[in-house]
């Protein structure tokens, strides 16, 4: 979505947001992109998921603030979760950024990446030993529960 907005991700590396740098892009979908940065102030990586909305995007105002509206609702449900198996949200905040609204979330940065990452290095394309694939979904299990 950044993309199509005219913000690409090599636009968006290296820059900062609030008090984050944004070193890498880590993933993307329609909605939103996911960067590695750093956190100074704290001297450890985050990872940020960084959603920007603008008037040429959406049809009007309200649109636009709808979305927003999504996004922290999407921050607030994260931030009064606690378990082991969720991971907690680190920092929230919208920040204007060349005539649009940078929405962002800042969570802990997991170097093995999403599960579907670790299923393509640990799964090989093979199913999961059923032992593996039950533990899988007892934790996934747990954290919806």
């Amino acid at each position: 979505m950044l993309r199509e907005m005219g913000v690409s991700s090599v636009f968006l590396e290296g820059r900062e947001i609030s008090r984050y740098r944004l070193l890498r892009m880590l993933a993307s979908n329609t909605r939103s992109e996911v960067y590695l940065a750093d956190d100074p102030l704290l001297n450890r990586p985050v990872a940020i998921k960084v959603t920007r909305t603008a008037l040429a995007t959406y049809p009007n105002a309200e649109v636009v603030k709808a979305a927003e509206r999504l996004s922290q609702r999407e921050a607030k449900a994260i931030a009064i979760l606690n378990h082991p198996h969720i991971l907690p949200l680190f920092d929230f905040g919208e920040i204007p950024y060349e005539g649009a609204t940078l929405t962002y979330i800042v969570m802990p940065y997991c170097a093995d990446g999403s599960l579907a990452d670790w299923l393509k290095v640990h799964a090989d394309g093979k199913p999961l030993p059923p032992e593996d694939a039950v533990n899988l979904v007892c934790q996934v299990a747990s954290a919806l529960q």
